[in-house]
């Protein structure tokens, strides 16, 4: 009822007015698949009859794998699916607005072979190793249509393994009627970082089917940063991480960063300078080795090391780097190397211990003015030795070289 008032506030006649509620629904429609009333295994060629008991202005189902592939009927009828595999059927409504089911219904339709067969399936997708580590996979044969045969198991990749990359094998090598067996792949301490893609095919007769997977070798992280503080200066080395051809040292100054890179180093030290003494400084080092199209990539960071540079002070010189050593002469091993960065090395310490569970003395076997090389003629003939080298300045010594082995003429 409507009253409506004239300029002396008296009200008029009274009038009704009907309103009429907007048809438009917020509401989004639910479908539900009557038929078939849940997932169903058939053979390849039969069909399968489809419908919904759900009211709706429209409809819309997919049928991958099935003849129709789609149908816009309630009632599909009949869909015949003509290749092996699983295939998910879906139904959505649309109301009148235009609204559609939001979370569509759908049946899980699986298709068998019409003769004897088998499936493969690896697992899992991707397995990641650092140089020198294994990985395994788990291979899977589910045998189909009755499939009583034996399935003998390979490995490949497109452009076969590369170096340091091999495979250690299956075990089993083959599956009689269903199972599974593990897959090794093996890679070498000198393997580069690498994303290899691995096709395991698997052979009955005249039946092959395959199945995929990737092998994902990165670089180690360094392990063990130090961090000697200095006068406005902080000297930073690290043990070499196997694969890797430079590094990437990262600051901060919150402990646990964000971190930025400053340096990047070929070798195993650096020399952060420049620095505000009474700051503590936080510091980490990834590994990076650049390759190829498939090759290269960056390791996770090591753990942190903290310094706070002090005015007046000096700290342990970086380590050597790039050490070699060679047997020229009977009884004589030459050594090179290349000198710490950090200024003020007086010296080096030259250590040596017999390969074979041989160790390293607390002292340096040598101790020789600073320089980058050295022979050392006191040791036996034929037998293979290990060296380390360390820079020492006044503020003492740094931590050892990279290690390099060799045997006497």
């Amino acid at each position: 009822m409507l009253f409506l008032l004239d300029g002396a506030g008296v009200p008029s006649k009274a009038s009704f007015i009907q309103l009429t509620p907007n048809s438009y629904s917020l509401v989004p429609p639910t479908g539900a698949i009557t038929a078939p009333s849940g997932d169903v295994t058939i053979t390849a060629g039969s069909a399968i009859n489809f419908g919904t008991s759900t009211s709706a202005s429209r409809y819309s189902w997919v049928f991958p794998g099935g003849t129709p592939a789609t149908s816009t009927a309630q009632n599909p009828g009949n869909v015949t699916f003509g290749g092996p595999g699983t295939y998910t059927i879906s139904l959505t409504v649309i109301d009148a607005t235009g609204n559609s089911d939001p979370s569509p219904p759908t049946r899980t339709i699986t298709v068998l072979p019409t003769s004897p067969d088998f499936s493969i399936t690896v697992g899992p997708v991707a397995r990641e190793v650092v140089p020198g580590g294994l990985a395994t996979y788990t291979v899977t044969v589910t045998p189909l249509s009755g499939f009583t045969g034996t399935v003998n198991l390979s490995v490949g990749s497109e452009s076969g393994f590369p170096t340091g990359i091999t495979s250690g094998g299956f075990s089993p090598a083959s599956i009689s009627t269903g199972g599974s067996s593990t897959l090794t792949m093996q890679t070498s301490t000198f393997t580069v970082p690498y994303a290899l893609s691995l096709t395991i095919t698997g052979t009955s007769g005249t039946i092959s089917h395959t199945a995929s997977t990737t092998l994902l070798v990165n670089l180690a992280p360094p392990a063990g940063l130090t961090a000697n503080a200095g006068d406005a200066q902080v000297s930073l080395s690290w043990p070499a991480s196997v694969g890797a051809n430079g590094y990437h040292v990262k600051r901060a100054k919150i402990d646990g960063g964000p971190y930025e890179t400053f340096a990047c180093p070929s070798g195993t030290s650096v020399v952060d300078s420049g620095l505000v003494n009474g700051t503590t400084y936080y510091y980490t080092v990834s590994a990076a080795y650049t390759g190829g199209p498939d090759a290269g990539g960056e390791s996770a960071n090591s753990l942190q090391a903290s310094a706070t540079p002090q005015g007046g002070t000096a700290s342990p010189p970086a380590s050597p780097t790039g050490l070699n050593t060679r047997s020229n002469k009977p009884g004589t091993i030459n050594l090179q190397w290349v000198q710490s960065p950090t200024p003020g090395v007086t010296s080096n310490g030259v250590y040596r211990r017999a390969m074979n569970g041989g160790i390293y003395p607390a002292s340096p076997t040598y101790t020789i003015n600073a320089t980058t090389s050295f022979r050392d003629s006191q040791v036996l003939r034929g037998v293979s030795y290990c060296y380390e080298v360390t820079a020492i300045n006044a503020s003492g010594q740094s931590g050892p070289s990279n290690e390099s082995c060799t045997k006497t003429k």
